[in-house]
């Protein structure tokens, strides 16, 4: 949670966060709003939009949304074959 915490600042620009706050009903002049809205997050795991904005979130503060393709580079196999690297003993 305090990884997620200090991530908001230097991930999300200003306007996001305000914009985070206040649909997650965090009270944008209160004291600990990041600590308030990453308490927030997973709060309801049968509500599956709950659970999308949620991984949306974590994926964007841990820095997986920075490329663009993240299941494709999770997921991507590589099927190419390994160069021969033996060495002859000549």
């Amino acid at each position: 949670m305090i990884f997620l915490e200090r991530r908001i600042n230097s991930k999300l620009v200003p306007k996001e966060r305000e914009e985070l706050y206040m649909k997650w009903d965090v009270p944008l002049e209160g004291k600990q709003r990041k600590l308030q809205f990453v308490n927030k997050l997973w709060t309801d795991p049968y509500d599956s939009r709950h659970v999308q904005e949620s991984a949306e979130i974590v994926a964007k503060l841990v820095g997986f949304c920075d490329s663009g393709n993240i299941f494709k580079e999770m997921f991507e196999l590589n099927f190419t074959m390994p160069s021969d690297k033996r060495v002859d003993n000549a």
